[in-house]
């Protein structure tokens, strides 16, 4: 079995079942392949597993592809304001990359990065923990990551910073830049809630666990 493999840039119109809507209801209207109504590259050859990259192709989407995703589009959330000014030092997590990591284009998974995030969220908190405070159960509630440039694999590990960008009297903010050099590649933003198990339900911050993260709280 051969161990290499093709990449295509199809347009939306190749993929099977969908159907163009503004050539519904048409009596001028005929059945044409997505090869003749539409500007489709050709595959190319990709590289063998473990060879270098594939370059990236890129389609510009026409109108009618821009008309169906514009109707998938979800509503804005407003975050609450977080500081990344004056911050304090945080934690600079050292984050090695995986091959394993890497879509074929040789470039991180959208998907790595939340775990990117949450590897060294979960360093920092237990590294702010000191043995005997006593510190209220936190959950996940929201995370955001702004994707600013490509990650590739290479020996040396990346550096993600993170620090305590709100503070509220239940829940607090973690932000946590992904980092080569000086040059930022991901912030991830991530609300953590204190969290009851018996009710199920949000509870006040524990007070050492509040003067703590009070500590690392960046000014605006």
């Amino acid at each position: 079995m051969s161990s290499s493999w093709r990449s295509c840039d199809r347009p939306i119109s190749a993929i099977s079942g969908w159907r163009d809507p503004s050539s519904e209801n048409s009596t001028s209207a005929t059945s044409t392949s997505a090869s003749s109504s539409h500007d489709v590259r050709p595959c190319s050859p990709g590289t063998r597993r473990g060879g270098p990259p594939s370059p990236v192709t890129t389609h510009r989407l026409e109108e009618t592809e821009r008309d169906l995703v514009e109707g998938l589009r979800g509503p804005a959330y407003d975050w609450r304001p977080v500081n990344a000014g004056n911050r304090s030092p945080g934690d600079v997590f050292d984050l090695p990359v995986r091959r394993s990591d890497m879509d074929e284009t040789g470039r991180a998974r959208a998907g790595m990065f939340f775990e990117y995030a949450q590897e060294a969220r979960i360093r920092y908190l237990m590294n702010l923990h000191s043995a005997g405070e006593r510190w209220s159960q936190h959950v996940v509630a929201r995370t955001d990551v702004d994707y600013l440039a490509p990650l590739t694999h290479r020996p040396e590990p990346y550096a993600v910073h993170s620090w305590v960008a709100h503070l509220g009297s239940r829940s607090f903010t973690i932000r946590s830049d992904i980092l080569d050099g000086d040059r930022v590649l991901a912030r991830a933003t991530v609300v953590m809630v204190t969290f009851d198990p018996r009710t199920q339900g949000t509870t006040e911050m524990a007070d050492q666990q509040r003067a703590r993260l009070e500590k690392e709280l960046a000014s605006s």
